[in-house]
Formats: C-alpha cells, sequence, structure tokens
C-alpha cells in the first residue's frame, strides 16, 4: 500500500475478492471497505464500469476509505462482464444494469456486517446506475447520490437537442471504453479464473459504441434504457454542475421525482465537486450528512428548508431556491434586428444572408465538460466573427439569468437537413465574448428555399450579467467538433420581424435572500494510488484550406494494489475542412498497458491497442492486444449509421 494511505490502514480494511451473486447466478466482483471497529454498518454501494481495481476504483480511493472511516461499508462493485465480474457486455446502458444493482443492493443488506440500510451513489456513470437500481425499488435501499448523472443518455450524450454528438461519444468516451472493457481483470489470480474470464470476453465482446446508431426503430430501442425515475423512492440527492453532459437531464429527471429529494448545481464541469478547480464545495460531507440521515436516522435536517442550492456564476454568489425555475422569474424578449438586440421589435421586415462555415464551435472548446483540466474558458470572439451575433445595448443595471432561454428563429433556407445552433455570451466592457450557455435544434422541414420558423431552446443556466456589459445572442449552422457538420455547402436567410426573438427570463433579487452555507473544506481527495494525470488540448487552424482541427491527449498511471502499474493512454484528432465537409472525421488511439510483477511468471505485461475511426456516417474500430510482446488477440468491426 501507499504511504500515503498508511494512516487510514489501520482504520478500514478492505477485502478485494467479494464475489456477490446475481438472480441468474452470475457473480459480480466487488472490493469492500469496512471500519475496522464495530460488526454491522449502513453499506454504500458504487457500481460502475471503470474497474474496481483499475483507475475507476483506484481514483476513489480516498472516497471509499473517508466513508469507512466514518463508520459506512463501501461495496465497489465491476459492471457485469468487466473487470473481474462474471459474464459478458455488449449493450451500454442496458436494463440489465437496473436489476444488477437491485441485486447487489439487497445482497448487501442480507451480509451479516451490514444493518439492512444500503444507500447508493457514483459520478456519471456510477450516478446514473444508483438511478437505475433505485428506479427497481430494492426494499433496503434507502437514499442515493447521483453525481452528473442523467435518465436518457439518447437524449442527453449521442443527441444534442435532436442534433448528432460529435466528440463527447465518438472521439473521447466511446473509443476510451474499447480500452477499458478488453482490459484483463486486475486482481491476482491464482487459479486461474480470472484468465478464463477474460478469454470468454475476449472471444463474445463488441465495443460499445458500434451500438450508438444502428438501426431505423434508434429512438424506440433507447427509449426502453431510459429510466423511470417516478419509481424511486430513495431519498435522492441529485449534484451536477451548469457546464456538465447532464445539466438539463438533471432538471427534468428532479422534477419528475416525488421522493425527498435535494438539487445542488455548481459552476462544474463533469469533476467530483471537491476536486473541481473551480468554486469546488465539500460535498464528501454533504454526502456523510446525507447518509447519517437516511441510513442511520440521524436527526441533522439535511432534509429541510429549500430543495434547490445553485451557484449564480458571473456573481459567485451560492443561494437556496424554492423552484426551478424561480416563481419570481419576469418573462423578457428581445428582438433581433442586424446586429442588435433590443426590447422594441421595430417596424418592417430585413434579411440576413448567412453562409454555413463548419469550422464553428472550437471558441467554445474551453467550456466543455471533458475538458476538467481547462481552467480559463477563453474569448468567444473568434466564433463570433463567423456567425451572425446580435447584441445588446451596454445595460444600465445587473440582469440576472436563472433559468432557461429560448430562441425564435424564422428562416429560409437553401438546403433541408441544417443544424441550427444558437450560443448566449457574456460581452465584458473591454469587449471579450464569454461564453454562457448554448442550445442546438435540427431543421425539421424537408421543403428548400421555403420560410419556417426554427426554435432553440438554450441550457439551463444562472449567470449574472453586470452593469455595463453586453448580451449577445450568436446564431450558426455549426458547433464543430460537438456536431457532425451538415455534409454541404449551404446558406440560410434569416428574417428579421417581431418574430425573430430571444426569450430570455430576468430574475430579480431573491427577498428574502437564501444564502447558501457549506461544510468546511474537505480532505485532499487524491487517490494514494495515482502516479501521474494529464490533460493536453489543442485548437489549430490551416488558412489556406479553411480547416480547423481539435487534437486532445490525455494520461494517466496507477499503481495497482499488487504493485504493478496500469497507464492510460488517449489521444484523438477531429479534423473539418470547409471546403470537404462531407469528410470530417475523428480519428483515436487509446491504450492501456498492464505491468503485473504478482504475473512475471506468465504474462506480467499487457497491452491494449485500439485504433478508431468515426466519420458522421460511420465507423472502423481495430483491437489488438499484445502480452509479453506477443500478439495474442486482434479483430475490426466496420458498421455504417443507420444499418442494422
Amino acid at each position: 500500500m501507499p504511504a500515503a494511505s498508511a494512516a487510514s490502514a489501520a482504520s478500514v480494511n478492505v477485502a478485494s475478492d467479494v464475489l456477490v451473486p446475481m438472480r441468474d447466478a452470475v457473480r459480480l466482483a466487488a472490493t469492500l471497505f469496512r471500519p475496522a471497529t464495530g460488526t454491522r454498518w449502513p453499506c454504500l454501494v458504487n457500481y460502475m464500469p471503470y474497474h474496481k481495481d483499475g483507475r475507476g476504483g483506484l481514483w476513489y480511493e480516498s472516497i471509499h476509505r473517508h466513508f469507512a472511516e466514518r463508520g459506512f461499508a463501501t461495496l465497489v462493485i465491476d459492471f457485469r462482464g468487466l473487470g473481474c465480474s462474471e459474464g459478458v457486455n455488449n449493450v451500454p446502458f442496458d436494463a440489465q444494469e437496473g436489476l444488477d444493482g437491485h441485486d447487489a443492493v439487497e445482497w448487501a443488506a442480507a451480509q451479516p456486517w451490514c444493518d439492512g440500510n444500503v444507500g447508493m451513489w457514483g459520478t456519471s456513470y456510477g450516478g446514473i446506475t444508483a438511478l437505475k437500481a433505485a428506479a427497481q425499488r430494492p426494499p433496503h435501499l434507502k437514499a442515493i447520490v447521483p453525481i452528473h448523472a442523467t435518465t436518457d443518455n439518447y437524449l442527453d450524450f449521442l443527441l444534442l437537442g435532436g442534433c448528432r454528438n460529435g466528440f463527447w461519444p465518438n472521439g473521447d468516451w466511446g473509443p476510451r471504453m474499447i480500452g477499458y472493457n478488453f482490459t484483463p481483470p486486475l486482481a491476482p489470480d491464482p487459479d486461474g479464473r480470472l484468465a478464463r474470464l477474460w478469454a470468454e470476453r475476449l472471444d463474445r465482446s463488441q465495443p460499445w459504441c458500434l451500438e450508438w446508431y444502428d438501426s431505423v426503430n434508434e429512438a424506440e430501442r433507447w427509449a426502453g434504457r431510459a429510466i423511470p425515475v417516478e419509481k424511486i423512492a430513495a431519498a435522492t440527492l441529485a449534484v451536477c454542475g451548469w457546464k456538465d453532459f447532464y445539466v438539463e437531464g438533471t432538471l427534468e429527471y428532479f422534477a419528475r421525482m416525488s421522493c425527498a429529494k435535494k438539487l445542488l448545481m455548481g459552476p462544474w464541469k463533469h469533476v467530483f465537486p471537491n476536486q473541481s478547480p473551480v468554486d469546488p464545495v465539500n460535498l464528501l460531507e454533504m454526502m456523510v450528512g446525507w447518509w447519517d440521515r437516511w441510513l442511520r436516522g440521524t436527526n441533522n435536517g439535511v432534509e429541510t428548508g429549500p430543495s434547490m442550492t445553485l451557484f449564480v456564476q458571473g456573481s459567485g454568489v451560492w443561494r437556496h431556491e424554492q423552484a426551478w425555475p424561480p416563481r419570481r422569474n419576469q418573462a423578457c424578449v428581445l428582438y433581433l434586428l442586424p446586429g442588435c438586440l433590443q426590447q422594441d421589435p421595430g417596424t418592417g421586415r430585413q434579411e440576413l444572408r448567412y453562409r454555413y462555415d463548419p469550422t464553428v464551435g472550437l471558441d467554445s472548446i474551453g467550456f466543455d465538460p471533458w475538458t476538467s483540466a481547462v481552467v480559463d474558458q477563453g474569448d468567444h470572439n473568434g466564433d463570433d466573427a463567423r456567425s451572425l451575433c446580435f447584441t445588446t445595448e451596454a445595460l444600465t443595471d445587473d440582469w440576472e439569468l436563472t433559468g432557461q432561454g429560448h430562441v425564435t428563429l424564422p428562416v429560409r433556407p437553401s438546403i433541408a437537413g441544417l443544424n441550427f445552433v444558437a450560443k448566449l455570451c457574456d460581452v465584458h466592457p473591454d469587449g471579450r465574448s464569454r461564453l454562457v450557455t448554448m442550445g442546438w435544434s435540427p431543421d425539421a422541414g424537408t421543403a428548400v428555399d421555403v420560410v419556417r420558423e426554427v426554435k432553440i431552446a438554450l441550457r439551463a443556466t444562472s449567470h449574472h450579467f453586470a452593469a455595463g456589459h453586453r448580451i449577445r445572442l450568436v446564431i450558426a449552422l455549426a458547433d464543430f467538433p460537438r456536431l457532425w457538420p451538415t455534409p454541404t455547402a449551404a446558406e440560410v436567410t434569416v428574417l428579421l420581424s417581431a418574430a425573430a426573438r430571444l426569450s430570455l427570463p430576468r430574475t430579480p433579487p431573491q427577498v428574502p435572500a437564501l444564502p447558501a452555507k457549506f461544510p468546511a473544506a474537505g480532505p485532499n481527495l487524491k487517490s494514494p494510488f495515482e502516479l501521474e494525470s494529464s490533460q493536453r488540448w489543442q485548437v489549430s487552424r490551416e488558412l489556406t484550406a479553411q480547416a480547423a482541427a481539435l487534437e486532445s491527449h490525455s494520461r494517466s498511471r496507477y499503481q495497482l494494489r499488487d504493485g504493478g502499474v496500469i497507464t492510460y493512454d488517449h489521444e484523438y484528432r477531429a479534423h473539418v475542412s470547409a471546403q470537404d465537409p462531407a469528410g470530417t472525421a475523428i480519428t483515436i488511439r487509446s491504450d492501456v498497458e498492464v505491468a503485473q510483477p504478482a504475473r512475471q511468471a506468465a504474462g506480467a505485461t499487457v497491452r491494449v491497442h485500439s485504433v478508431s475511426t468515426f466519420t458522421p456516417s460511420a465507423v472502423a474500430i481495430a483491437v489488438e492486444i499484445e502480452q509479453d510482446g506477443k500478439k495474442i488477440f486482434h479483430k475490426t468491426w466496420q458498421k455504417r449509421w443507420n444499418e442494422s
């Protein structure tokens, strides 16, 4: 064990080879953290696909130990067919995850070391499985804490406002999971059981991202994987960030819940709030309070008061709210005139023509949830210059937007199938334009050169526009690399009349004010097993060819519990050309290398190497595995979207 974790070793017992039986006799592998004193405790379940013995479990090591030191057993479980668990897993976000989560909860409640009270929590996919298991209503599940989660990954991840997502599923997460899912079990294997599991997995598994867009019944197929949160009875502390993928999904599922519930919405990207480089809060201690109330029956009052706590960006203020959106919001309309946003709709009708530029979007990459290491979100002025902009005069007083804006745009497109993108920016007195929120909408019409209205819902946010700043609406036909670009050249005519408008709520001051208080700053959550962690993001433009690209590289290394080392390398390049948007592609290399001294006699080093290429219409994937320098596995997959 690393020296950094030695202090907590005496107060926490760890068993890394626990097998949890499911109703179909498949056994899921778990690591169990238990307090060193006492005999029976409430249990917290963290159920995720990122390997309990690899990056997923090792990264959260300090959190699991923190809970155990406070009197909670913690069970960290590998997904069916992944890590050290039995079975095969070819379908992401499948309903089976909810059934397995239910069975894991009930198994834990029946163990002699558990007092019968169980909670679930997790970040991202782990938060999704907490919701999914809770919707199965296991009798002993009393509370959950889903962090950066959703109930519908089709609407909130694969599509953005109905437009097909580009680099989130196809450049980063999807290809990254190829490496995870083909990595061998990472625990010691004295009897060869894990080697047999891995051999079966290699023979029968396929990459999850082949599942994204699979057939003509795509929406119906994904609808069967959505989570019916109305069924959840467990007390829910929902957590998300304004810059996360799932801000809309979180607000939507929270509104549908009828259980005891609280919502925490911060200024974060896709990170655990304690570790956010921007405005962190001690969520860890808030979770302990949640568990104390609902698993131990402690009368600490966490369930009382307003149901929501949110951060107002631009002002640095945290406060409580009684409802979403705030009931005191005032409906305001700003009309689009050439270059202007104003409250007077003007008279007559004017037209603006805009030529599609598929390279627009790169100025907002620093805002993106994946770029968790990027603190400065950068200026949006470059994309502003490549788009249609409508800007208010300098504000004479403050304007708080806590809610959701909507854009109505009468347009006459030259082709069908365009994606319409709207971004709301805060223009500072020095001219810098900073992104506040955005929205996307596909053109539902099929006629060419026919006027129709496009409606774009902006993502919910809370932002303070200070007096002297200006509000800017930016309209474009691309958001690269978030959206796959329209493949052909196009232009759109925007008709500026009273119908062209931005509906933007204005939030008056709260009377009386309900400021939020948080626990004192918590412990350093850096994993004692983490050896290296880095991200690199680079945006480039080729001016002669009018092309643009995003390049990313991330690397992390962790010491394994048996003394080995696992290294994750992931890099990709998303490229688009204004002259050939149909040729847009994302190319990815993702490697996982495992060096385990405990296996030096047979297979000390395993390297999983995957190469993927995504285009708007197809994907090609190759996976190669070497063991001690010898190739033991090679397989390729190709698929065209919308083909069964």
